[in-house]
């Protein structure tokens, strides 16, 4: 669908901003439309990224957001997870 946007308006952008609103409601329309909105600017985020810095951007970024989900980062050096988050840092910083 994307394609048949960017054929017929010729503008990148416009094409994928089109696709990403209407995407947003496809996806689950039964929410309120706070998810909506909360899924187009996700959905914009991305398409940023991707036009922005390519293809592996997304996947990385999906990646390193699961490792700072599942490994607490902390500045406190007396906490018991600060060795594991000590770790993660120079992994996630470049």
């Amino acid at each position: 669908m994307s394609l048949d946007l960017l054929v017929v308006l010729r503008r990148t952008w416009t094409a994928f901003a089109i696709v990403s609103q209407l995407a947003a409601l496809a996806l689950n329309p039964a929410m309120g439309s706070s998810s909506a909105y909360f899924r187009l600017v996700v959905l914009t985020m991305i398409w940023t990224v991707f036009f922005r810095f390519g293809l592996l951007s997304i996947p990385t970024g999906a990646s390193m957001g699961k490792q700072l989900i599942r490994l607490p980062i902390t500045f406190d050096l007396s906490a018991w997870h600060a060795g594991v988050g000590g770790l993660t840092l120079p992994m996630i910083l470049p």
